[in-house]
C-alpha cells in the first residue's frame, strides 16, 4: 500500500509541477466573456415588472403583518366568491375524503392471538377517531391550510370523552399561534409564536388562550408554552428556513378580484342596456341652440300604445353587447390559471367536464392523482404521525387493555394509513390491468388493496365469510352461472350465430 501511495503522490506531483524536460507554455490571453440572462437585464420593462422583488429571508418575507393581510384577503375572497369556495372545498374533500384507515403491519407467520391483538388496536383507534370527530377536524385544518396558510391544532386531554383514551384535538386559528402582544420580539430564535434553536429545530410553541379578534381578549392575555409534540402545525414549506405558512391561494387573489370585477362590469352593462327601451334621434338642425335641460330627457312609455314622433325624429332600440362573445372564454381561462396554484384540473376548478372526451379526462386526472399521493404522504408525516404517537403513548400504558404481545410489536413498527382512492374513469380497464399485473406477479394483492385503503387479510377473511354464507344459502351455484362469458366464448358464439343464419 505504501508503494501505491507514493506512486499516486508522484503522479499528482507531475501534474502540479513542471519538469525541466517540459518546455514552458506561454499563457494565453484570456478574453472576457460577456454573458447574461435576459430577465436580469435592468431595462425599464423588467424594472417595472419586478419592482416589488426583494431579497428578504423566508421568515421576514412572511412576517406577521404580511401573513395577517393575506389571511384576511383570502378569507374574504373565499367567503364571497363561489369559485374560490368551491375550489377550497374540493381540495379538502379529495385529499381528506372520509378519512384514512389505520393499518398495523401483521407478520405473515404471526399467531392468531397476535393478529387479533393488532385488529383490536385498529378498532379502538377507529372508535376514538369517530368519537372525537378526527376526520372532520382534519378537513377543517385542510381548509385553513388553503385559506389561512396553516392548519393549527392543540393536542389536549378531554376527560368528557367516553373512550378510555382521553386524547382530543382542538383546532385553533393561525392568529393564536403567536407571542401575543410581544410578538415583535427580537430575541434570538423567537419567530412569531415559534422558538427554534441554532439548527432550526423547533423547541416550543406559544399559543394564545383566546383569538386576538375576540372582543374579550386583553393585553394581559399571556401565551401558553406548548411542546412541539403537542401542536399540529400543518403548512407548506416553499422555502428553506420557513417557519410559518401563507395561504395557498395567495397567487390567485388578484385574479379572483379581476374575475369578480369583470363579471360585475358585464352585468352592469347588460342591465343598463336593458333598462333603456329606445333612443329617439332627430335629423333636424335646430335654428337656435337647444335647451340644455332637455338633454338626455327620459320619456315614459305605456304598454300597447302607439307613439307619434315629431317630424325628423326616429326611434331605435339600444343594442346590448354584454356579455360579449369573449365573456365565457375569458372566465374559463382565468379560472384555469387560478386553479394551478391548488393543482386542481380544469374539470374540478370549473365544476364542468362537458368539453372533455375520455382520453382528456383520464390525462387530466393523472397529474392530480400524483398530487393527492404527495399530499397524503405530507399529511402522514406532519399530522397523523403526531396524532398516532400521542394516542398510542396513552393507549399503550393501560394495563390489560391490549395484549402484551401486540403492544411489544406495535412499539417497534411504523403504522400505515390506507386512503380511499378516487374512482377510475374506466373501471373495467383498471380491473383488467390489475388482473394482468397479479397474474404476472408484478404486484401483490396487499399492494393493490392498500391503494384502496383495505387490509389484504381483512379482505380475504371477508371474502371467505361471504362464500361460506353463500354456500349455506345455496347461492354459490347461481352466482357462478351469472359470470359473464370470456371474450373468446363471445366471439365463437357470434360466429356460430352467423353460420346458422
Amino acid at each position: 500500500m505504501g508503494s501505491i501511495s507514493r506512486l499516486v503522490t508522484s503522479i499528482a506531483a507531475g501534474f502540479l509541477r513542471e519538469t525541466p524536460e517540459t518546455p514552458s507554455v506561454q499563457p494565453r490571453l484570456k478574453r472576457a466573456i460577456q454573458a447574461r440572462y435576459d430577465a436580469a437585464t435592468p431595462d425599464l420593462q423588467n424594472a417595472r415588472h419586478f419592482a416589488m422583488a426583494d431579497g428578504l429571508s423566508a421568515r421576514e418575507a412572511n412576517n406577521p403583518g404580511v401573513r395577517e393581510r393575506l389571511r384576511n384577503y383570502a378569507r374574504y375572497e373565499t367567503a364571497n366568491n363561489c369559485y374560490a369556495r368551491g375550489m377550497v372545498n374540493t381540495i379538502a374533500d379529495v385529499e381528506m375524503g372520509s378519512g384514512a384507515h389505520l393499518h398495523l403491519p401483521r407478520p405473515l407467520k404471526a399467531g392468531e392471538s397476535l393478529r387479533e391483538g393488532l385488529k383490536a388496536i385498529e378498532r379502538e383507534f377507529e372508535y376514538w377517531a369517530e368519537e372525537t370527530g378526527l376526520w372532520e377536524k382534519l378537513w377543517t385544518l385542510r381548509v385553513a391550510k388553503a385559506t389561512d396558510g396553516e392548519g393549527v391544532a392543540v393536542l389536549r386531554v378531554n376527560d368528557d370523552l367516553q373512550h378510555l383514551v382521553t386524547l382530543d384535538i382542538q383546532p385553533i386559528e393561525a392568529e393564536q399561534l403567536s407571542h401575543g402582544w410581544q410578538q415583535q420580539t427580537f430575541e434570538p430564535g423567537h419567530v412569531d409564536g415559534v422558538e427554534v434553536d441554532g439548527l432550526g429545530n423547533i423547541k416550543q410553541y406559544f399559543v394564545l388562550p383566546e383569538h386576538p379578534g375576540d372582543a374579550t381578549i386583553t393585553k394581559d392575555s399571556e401565551p401558553m408554552e406548548v411542546i412541539p409534540n403537542g401542536i399540529i402545525h400543518w403548512f407548506r414549506r416553499d422555502r428553506p428556513g420557513q417557519l410559518r405558512g401563507i395561504p395557498e391561494i395567495t397567487p390567485a387573489l388578484p385574479l379572483f378580484a379581476q374575475l369578480r370585477r369583470f363579471t360585475l362590469a358585464s352585468l352592469t352593462a347588460a342591465e343598463t342596456a336593458a333598462d333603456i327601451v329606445g333612443i329617439i334621434k332627430s335629423s333636424l338642425v335646430p335654428e337656435e341652440p337647444g335647451d340644455p335641460d332637455r338633454t338626455m330627457e327620459l320619456y315614459e312609455m305605456h304598454r300597447g300604445m302607439f307613439m307619434e314622433l315629431p317630424d325628423g325624429s326616429d326611434i331605435s332600440q339600444l343594442e346590448s353587447k354584454h356579455p360579449g362573445p369573449q365573456y365565457k372564454e375569458f372566465k374559463r381561462e382565468l379560472l384555469c390559471e387560478i386553479a394551478r396554484c391548488l393543482n386542481l384540473p380544469k374539470s374540478f376548478a370549473l365544476g364542468d367536464a362537458s368539453d372533455y372526451n375520455y382520453a382528456s379526462g383520464r390525462l387530466d386526472r393523472q397529474e392530480f392523482d400524483r398530487h393527492i399521493e404527495v399530499a397524503h404522504r405530507f399529511c402522514e408525516r406532519q399530522v397523523l404521525g403526531k396524532i398516532w404517537n400521542a394516542w398510542w403513548g396513552m393507549a399503550s400504558l393501560m394495563d390489560g387493555y391490549f395484549s402484551d404481545e401486540a403492544v411489544a410489536l406495535v412499539n417497534t413498527m411504523r403504522p400505515k394509513w390506507g386512503w380511499p382512492k378516487l374512482g377510475h374513469v374506466d373501471r373495467a380497464k383498471e380491473e383488467q390491468g390489475r388482473e394482468t399485473a397479479l397474474r404476472n406477479m408484478t404486484t401483490t394483492l396487499a399492494a393493490e388493496l392498500d391503494r384502496e385503503g383495505i387490509h389484504w387479510e381483512d379482505h380475504l377473511e371477508q371474502v371467505a365469510a361471504e362464500r361460506q354464507r353463500m354456500e349455506e344459502l345455496g347461492l354459490a351455484a347461481s352466482a357462478s352461472d351469472q359470470q359473464p362469458p370470456k371474450e373468446e366464448e363471445r366471439e365463437s358464439d357470434e360466429e356460430l350465430d352467423k353460420e346458422a343464419a
